[in-house]
């Protein structure tokens, strides 16, 4: 590029030079094809030539590589205008480590290829990461990457929903156990940037039939014991087990129900849950240990005994299993240790807690479970200790037969 000296050019330079090899030529008369270009050119050639501000430190030779360079961006932007192979090659130098790019692409460049984004992809393609780092050059990198991002969502949308047009489609591919489906998701989720990550993967959709009970994404993975995809929404995604649905459900009451294979997405969803969730009553009362108990997995003593390892209670089954009811597990400690107890001073000091003792819970009083559950040698002394504190039953008369529900002393 005999013409691109480091002399002061000539205004219009590249439009009345002759001197150049015939490639050169060629170009120069390509580029004159489009107006404005060769005051673009110019300009650059301008920038690159003062001695002012930071872009005065770069030698001779920096200056001609990076026109060359600048010249071989704008015949990309011709070649795409005019739909035609304009030159035969294309000058490419990597300008990465010059000095005082940054304000030329800030300033210049930039406003030039405006939202070009194949244009922006050869320019940044071969340099350093340095250039990410300018607010500008970082805003329209960020707004083409977004477009891209935003163009497979779209057709990965479209396919899920053509295959499942009742569902969700990040939730339904969780389902499915699609893992690089999930995989490419997230990435263009996180790639867009309209809302956090962490909000994409907590929202609640619809599964692939389409029912009206929201589930997350992870609850979906569990339901379908996809131990990679959940443990990927948990530890990469940032999915929140601890979160429960309209109905009060969460992972765990799913998953503590349907797994029928190993106990180690269970075990996975229990290190990260508070004991409050592990814990969780949905709106029918029970919680994931009660859920278990109702099952008919093959794994159900070893998931009901993984539960109650980290401190997981049942509303309806007491510590040895027996249904009690709802509302009379162990999870209800007081109540469940004055019905179940075998030493009176447990008892006696369980009776102080209880607010109301008789409170009436599936029909049941405190007074009632003892005369149904307990079967301790001391179940007379209990209930005589439940009486004395003014106990009454909804079943038995005050001689403790069985009358019948809502005829009981509760109501003499």
């Amino acid at each position: 590029m005999a013409s691109l000296t480091i002399n002061p050019p000539p205004a219009k330079r590249l439009k009345t030079s002759a001197t150049n090899n015939n490639n050169t030529s060629s170009t120069i008369k390509t580029i004159s094809l489009v107006p404005f270009i060769d005051d673009f050119i110019n300009t650059m050639y301008d920038k690159l030539s003062s001695n002012n501000g930071s872009n005065g430190e770069l030698t001779p030779e920096n200056k001609k590589n990076v026109l060359e360079r600048i010249e071989s961006i704008i015949h990309l932007k011709v070649i795409k205008q005019q739909n035609k192979r304009c030159i035969n090659t294309v000058v490419k130098h990597d300008f990465s480590k010059l000095p005082g790019i940054d304000d030329i692409c800030v300033k210049t460049i930039i406003p030039y290829l405006g939202n070009d984004g194949q244009a922006l992809m050869n320019m940044f393609g071969n340099t350093t990461k340095r250039f990410l780092t300018v607010p500008t050059i970082r805003d329209v990198y960020n707004s083409n990457i977004s477009n891209c991002y935003r163009n497979i969502l779209n057709r990965l949308n479209n396919r899920y929903k053509t295959e499942f047009p009742q569902g969700t489609p990040l939730v339904c591919a969780c389902e499915a156990g699609r893992f690089e489906d999930v995989k490419l998701f997230i990435t263009c989720m996180k790639g867009i940037n309209n809302m956090t990550l962490r909000e994409h993967v907590n929202r609640f959709g619809e599964d692939s039939n389409g029912v009206s009970v929201e589930w997350t994404p992870l609850m979906a993975a569990a339901w379908g014991e996809h131990f990679q995809i959940v443990k990927y929404l948990i530890e990469q995604c940032e999915a929140d087990p601890n979160i429960a649905n309209s109905v009060g459900l969460n992972a765990l009451h799913i998953a503590a129900e349907y797994n029928r294979t190993n106990t180690e997405l269970i075990q996975l969803l229990l290190t990260h849950m508070s004991l409050d969730s592990i814990n969780k009553k949905d709106d029918g009362g029970e919680t994931p240990l009660d859920s278990c108990y109702d099952c008919h997995s093959p794994l159900r003593q070893e998931i009901i005994d993984l539960i109650r390892s980290k401190g997981g209670k049942a509303n309806k089954y007491d510590a040895n299993g027996n249904d009690v009811a709802l509302g009379n597990g162990d999870l209800n400690v007081e109540r469940h240790a004055v019905f179940t107890g075998s030493d009176i001073e447990v008892v006696r000091e369980a009776l102080t807690k209880i607010d109301d003792i008789n409170e009436v819970i599936n029909f049941e009083t405190v007074l009632d479970l003892t005369y149904f559950y307990n079967n301790s040698p001391l179940r007379q002394e209990i209930i005589d200790l439940i009486r004395s504190k003014g106990g009454k039953a909804n079943y038995f008369d005050a001689n403790g037969r069985d009358v019948g529900p809502g005829n009981g002393d509760l109501y003499d």
